[in-house]
């Protein structure tokens, strides 16, 4: 049985992207740079990183306008303002919030409060047909396309379930963030063919946006009561940026943790996580880009995709300090690190 999981594993957890940057050089048409209006939601990340870099691998020239939300998505409202004034040739959103408020959802488009007629590329939205951004992922049927990140439920699960077998699960979001509550719902359905309960750990942070050790404690102890085997952190802003403090007070508790984005496995010493690289989906993004700007393919005929190799990340300090030990056979391709 393990063997066939192992087996089935593999067929997706590799370490390269779907479109990596190519040696080659673009030849773009246009002599003057192309306009690219950036709007981050918490800061530069890898994503934004891995997307830039394409572009200059590609030798396309670009002049990028960078705007942070710092977490607060009502400030897209003041950069549409702006975009329309500005009238660049593309938009780059990172993350489900900030794209809804910048192109709305499907069946509640306002052409007064939306962007509808520049294309828009949003990145690292975990869900966008459960978000509402597109009915399909073969064709948005308007301005829109874009990478998504997260690595398929049930085979980050079936990864996490070959290394520990766990019954009980605490499932630790931000009530507010969108991709975190769908995930939970979509994690509660899994969960019952996979043999685990789900124990949703609400956890709502200050209006800074941090979550202070001391409001994760009675959460955690929550768990420990409950039975919790281990805790889980979904694809969710708000978690990833709190996650020292989250991480830390799980540690406290002698709870593994498994985390389904990169960041908190090699930053934080979460044990273990099925994940796709921010920087790596990135280029993806990026490469879409490059089609829309000097290929000329339409917003609505470019696929929102994922890539289809991912990273099994392991933390072996992590889990040695809870005496587990992974089979060789997850060792053998997955990426170990230690902090």
């Amino acid at each position: 049985m393990i063997y066939r999981t192992l087996l089935a594993l593999l067929v997706f957890c590799w370490i390269a992207p779907v479109h990596a940057a190519a040696p080659a050089k673009s030849e773009a048409p246009k002599a003057e740079k192309y306009k690219i209006y950036m709007i981050l939601y918490r800061g530069m990340t890898d994503a934004e990183k891995g997307f830039l870099f394409h572009l200059k691998n590609r030798n396309i020239p670009v002049d990028i306008v960078t705007r942070d939300c710092n977490k607060d998505v009502s400030k897209v409202s003041e950069y549409i303002t702006e975009i329309r004034s500005m009238k660049p040739d593309l938009i780059y959103a990172f993350g489900t919030s900030v794209a809804a408020k910048l192109v709305g959802l499907e069946g509640k488009v306002n052409p007064r409060e939306h962007i509808t007629d520049i294309p828009v590329i949003f990145n690292i939205v975990a869900d966008p047909v459960g978000a509402k951004l597109v009915s399909n992922l073969k064709s948005s049927g308007r301005n829109l396309t874009g990478a998504t990140h997260l690595v398929p439920l049930e085979g980050q699960f079936k990864g996490f379930k070959t290394v520990m077998d766990f019954k009980r699960l605490g499932f630790v979001y931000t009530p507010n963030e969108k991709n975190a509550v769908l995930i939970l719902e979509k994690v509660k359905e899994l969960s019952k063919g996979m043999g685990f309960e789900v124990l949703p750990a609400p956890i709502t942070p200050d209006a800074d946006g941090k979550i202070a050790e001391s409001a994760v404690e009675p959460i955690m102890k929550q768990l420990v009561q409950k039975k919790a085997d281990a805790v889980f952190f979904p694809s969710d802003s708000s978690i990833i940026s709190n996650i020292q403090s989250l991480a830390k007070v799980t540690m406290d508790h002698r709870l593994p943790s498994f985390s389904a984005t990169e960041e908190p496995v090699r930053k934080a010493g979460v044990m273990m996580g099925v994940v796709n690289s921010y920087f790596n989906v990135g280029q993806l993004a990026g490469y879409k880009a490059e089609q829309i700007l000097v290929k000329k393919i339409k917003p609505q005929d470019v696929p929102i995709e994922t890539l289809n190799r991912s990273t099994f990340l392991i933390d072996m300090k992590t889990a040695k300090s809870f005496d587990i030990y992974p089979p060789v056979m997850v060792l053998k391709f997955a990426e170990v690190i230690s902090q």
